[in-house]
C-alpha cells in the first residue's frame, strides 16, 4: 500500500504530547487485558491470512489495552496510532480512475475552456505543452480525508472536544475533500502549464498533504489546551 503521507501524521501526536499535560485515566484491568488478547489474536490471524492491514491493526489495539491496564496515557491519545495504519490498496482503488479522471477533466474546463489555456485530459492524465501528469488512485482524496480527520482529533485533544463534536466537525471535514482535492490539483496543473513537470508531481505525491500538516501545526500555536477531559469522555 501507498504510505507516502503517514510519517507526516506523527508530528500532530508529537505536538500534542508536548504541549499538554500527563494524562491518566482510571486503570481498567480486565477491559486492558480483553483488548490486548483481541489484538493478539488480530495479529496471528492477519499474519496467517496474510491480512496486513488487519495485522498492523493489532499494533494500535494492544497499545491501547496496555494504556487501560497503566492507567497512562490516555487511550484517546492513541486512538492517534491507529491513522499510521495504511488505507488497504483495495479500498483506495475503488473509486480510480473516475475520481482522479474527473479531477482532471475539471482543470480543463478551468484552464482550458475557462482562460484559454494550453492544457488537456485523456482519463486521469493531465497533458500541456507536450508534457503529461499522471493522476494516481491515491490523488483521489483518501489520503487528504486521513490527513484532515487526524488534524481534527489531534485538535480535539488539545481543545478537550467532546466526541460528538470531533463526530460533527470530521463528517464536514469529509465533505470539504472534493474542494480541497481539486485545489492541490489546480496548482499542480500550473506548474504543469509552466513546464515543471517534477514540481507537479512531486507537489502530489506530497508537497500538498506536507502542506496540510504544516498549516495545522501553524493553526495549533494559537490555540490554548482545553479544560481536561473527565473520565467519562476518555
Amino acid at each position: 500500500p501507498d504510505t507516502r503521507i503517514f510519517p507526516l501524521l506523527v508530528p500532530f501526536g508529537l505536538i500534542f504530547w508536548a504541549r499538554s499535560a500527563p494524562s491518566t485515566v482510571a486503570m481498567r484491568p480486565a477491559q486492558g487485558t480483553l483488548l490486548i488478547a483481541m489484538g493478539l489474536g488480530l495479529e496471528f490471524f492477519g499474519i496467517l491470512a496474510d491480512a496486513w492491514t488487519l495485522a498492523r491493526l493489532a499494533l494500535p489495539m494492544t497499545a491501547m489495552g496496555m494504556a487501560m491496564r497503566l492507567g497512562r496515557p490516555s487511550p484517546r491519545l492513541l486512538v492517534l496510532l491507529f491513522f499510521l495504519v495504511p488505507i488497504p490498496t483495495s479500498i483506495v482503488q475503488l473509486t480510480t480512475p473516475t475520481l482522479e479522471s474527473f479531477y482532471a477533466s475539471a482543470m480543463v474546463k478551468l484552464f482550458g475552456s475557462g482562460l484559454g489555456l494550453d492544457i488537456t485530459s485523456s482519463g486521469p492524465l493531465l497533458l500541456s505543452h507536450g508534457d503529461a501528469l499522471e493522476l494516481t488512485a491515491q490523488d483521489g482524496g483518501w489520503d487528504t480525508a486521513i490527513v484532515l480527520i487526524e488534524g481534527l482529533w489531534s485538535l480535539s485533544l488539545f481543545r478537550a472536544w467532546r466526541l460528538w463534536r470531533v463526530s460533527a466537525l470530521a463528517g464536514g471535514a469529509l465533505l470539504a475533500v472534493p474542494a480541497i482535492q481539486i485545489l492541490a490539483v489546480a496548482i499542480a496543473s500550473i506548474l504543469l502549464m509552466a513546464g515543471l513537470v517534477d514540481s507537479a508531481s512531486n507537489w502530489m505525491r506530497w508537497g500538498f498533504h506536507l502542506a496540510l500538516v504544516a498549516a495545522a501545526l501553524i493553526l495549533f500555536r494559537h490555540w490554548r489546551p482545553g479544560k481536561p477531559l473527565d473520565q467519562s469522555t476518555t
